[in-house]
């Protein structure tokens, strides 16, 4: 069921609880699914950038500039 890596020694318990959780799940005695989703009270996130020089240096302080506008237009959530 699993093809192991032969350089890397894995113990005979791990192996057979490992083929088990397949078979399991192969015969449907372990169902797979997603974790339920829990409501997290929203809460003040900070977020900053150090950067080493203009944020048009057209280089490392310019792509972590921007970065950063990716991050508080994509990943951050009003409060």
């Amino acid at each position: 069921m699993i093809d192991y890596n032969p350089d890397v020694e894995v113990p005979a318990d791990v192996k057979a609880l490992a083929d088990t959780t397949i078979a399991g799940i192969i015969d449907g005695s372990i169902v797979v699914g997603e974790a339920p989703v829990t409501e997290v009270p929203a809460e003040e996130f900070v977020f900053g950038v150090v950067l080493v020089g203009p944020k048009n240096d057209h280089g490392w302080s310019q792509a972590h500039y921007e970065g950063g506008l990716y991050i508080e237009e994509n990943c951050l959530v009003p409060v």
